[in-house]
């Protein structure tokens, strides 16, 4: 399990934890880099053939993920895959909170979605040599089952908590009072999952959300059987 930080026990839920916005594409904040090459921003040419080039085969993360930076040159939509999005041609830049590891990355355009086989990949590696990534994923004891729920709104949706924090609390049950509740994926990501950790194991994940009146609000959240 990667490092956790900042715990917030059951028992204190009235400390405020608070979200920072995410940084402005142009002032991006920086996190201690390595090496001569080091970057916070993946580049990436879709070329007019429908090819890939990766400019930055490895990208170091911020407290609020990393930068990336598509130039499409081809005259359709295409998708990124192993990023999870699409572009337009022309220019996209976007701040990402992919977990650190090594994806399969390649343009897909649109034209070609109905063939058996995808484009050839290359490997992106995020790196955090600080540890600032904190895992959602679940780690449930042998055989116990894990559940999952959607919540939905009708929009606007207005909020009811002061804190994201407060708002996972509120909305689980089984809660234990040395279970420790806590921000997961970047530190300064916008809307990270509240993940509960009961003894040293991640047994909930709760997506929140701020709301139109500046409170928090829970959009779904999954977890082992003991914690509902």
């Amino acid at each position: 399990m990667r490092r956790l930080s900042s715990p917030v026990a059951v028992t204190a839920l009235t400390t405020v934890v608070g979200l920072l916005g995410a940084a402005c594409a142009n002032e991006p904040r920086q996190t201690a880099l390595s090496g001569p090459d080091a970057t916070s921003t993946v580049r990436i040419v879709c070329e007019a053939d429908g090819s890939t080039t990766l400019l930055t085969p490895q990208v170091y993360v911020r407290p609020d993920g990393f930068t990336l930076r598509v130039r499409s040159d081809l005259n359709e939509p295409a998708s990124i895959n192993g990023l999870g999005m699409d572009v337009e041609p022309g220019l996209k830049e976007t701040l990402m909170t992919t977990p650190p590891g090594a994806l399969e990355v390649a343009c897909w355009p649109f034209s070609e979605h109905n063939s058996l086989q995808e484009p050839p990949t290359h490997t992106l590696t995020i790196v955090d040599p600080e540890g600032l990534y904190v895992s959602a994923e679940l780690e449930c004891p042998p055989g116990d089952a894990a559940w999952r729920e959607a919540i939905d709104y009708a929009s606007p949706v207005k909020g009811s908590y002061a804190s994201p924090i407060d708002a996972a609390a509120a909305h689980l049950r089984s809660l234990q009072p040395t279970d420790e509740l806590m921000q997961a994926g970047y530190p300064e990501q916008q809307s990270a999952p509240v993940i509960v950790v009961r003894d040293g194991d991640v047994v909930a994940s709760v997506g929140v959300a701020l709301g139109s009146t500046r409170k928090w609000y829970v959009e779904g959240a999954h977890g082992c059987s003991s914690v509902q």
